[in-house]
């Protein structure tokens, strides 16, 4: 992890979670993409 004293500043690079993946992918379908579907996600 490369400093740079002058600035205050840090690079970090290839740091690995330990943690198992909590994001899952969500799986869509046609049917998600209706003008109905749509309405209910859009604001106002």
């Amino acid at each position: 992890m490369p400093n740079d004293l002058q600035s205050g500043r840090y690079i970090a690079m290839g740091l690995r979670n330990e943690e198992t993946t909590i994001y899952q992918p969500i799986k869509r379908t046609g049917g998600d993409y209706n003008p109905n579907s749509l309405r209910g996600l859009g604001t106002r």
